[in-house]
């Protein structure tokens, strides 16, 4: 007895095909899908650890200048220059921020400007004495900002006194007002630049 083979007409031949085409394509859009949610996972993963980190790092270094702010406090008129890692420090009237975290000042009156960035941080303490201390003064600033006193001239007696009072260390600059109003004061690529006036 002989058996007989079923040929499939050639209409269904090309229906199977296209189905297997079809399933093909639908397998390789579900490996995509499939691969961008792992990878969006990971990169979500990633992302929420660097946060975490930064603000870790963040809380550190605010605790650690807190305990630096209050060593040069005590040390009544000290210049010193502290190396820190390279933040901006941004201060307020009554607490300073690094990155997310804060700390209050509390009752230390401290002058700096709004914003230090940089790795090195410079103090100077100064007390203040009516006719006894009362409280001591910190200045901060950083090798980044340029302070400019402007005088009078170069003879006027108060702003030769306030620039030689100020730290040797400072970026600092005597100019007369003249220098000042021609413009003969030249930018030198510093981040920040002050003006102070006699």
């Amino acid at each position: 007895m002989r058996v007989k083979r079923f040929r499939r007409p050639e209409k269904a031949k090309l229906l199977c095909s296209r189905r297997a085409q079809v399933e093909s394509q639908f397998n390789w859009i579900f490996i995509l899908i499939v691969g961008a949610l792992i990878l969006g996972f990971f990169a979500y993963i990633v992302i929420k650890q660097k946060t975490a980190s930064e603000a870790k790092f963040a809380g550190t270094v605010t605790k650690q200048l807190n305990t630096i702010l209050v060593g040069a406090k005590v040390s009544s008129g000290a210049e010193q220059e502290i190396p820190t890692p390279e933040v901006s420090i941004q201060f307020s009237c009554t607490d300073y921020f690094i990155g997310p975290a804060s700390q209050r000042l509390g009752n230390r009156i401290v002058f700096a400007p709004t914003f230090i960035k940089g790795n090195r941080l410079q103090t100077w303490t100064l007390d203040w004495n009516v006719p006894f201390k009362v409280t001591s003064f910190l200045y901060l600033t950083a090798p980044t900002i340029r302070y400019y006193i402007i005088g009078p001239s170069i003879e006027d007696e108060k702003t030769l006194q306030f620039y030689d009072s100020l730290p040797k260390k400072m970026n600092k600059q005597f100019r007369t007002l003249d220098e000042y109003s021609s413009g003969d004061i030249l930018y030198e690529n510093d981040e920040y630049v002050r003006f102070i006036f006699f």
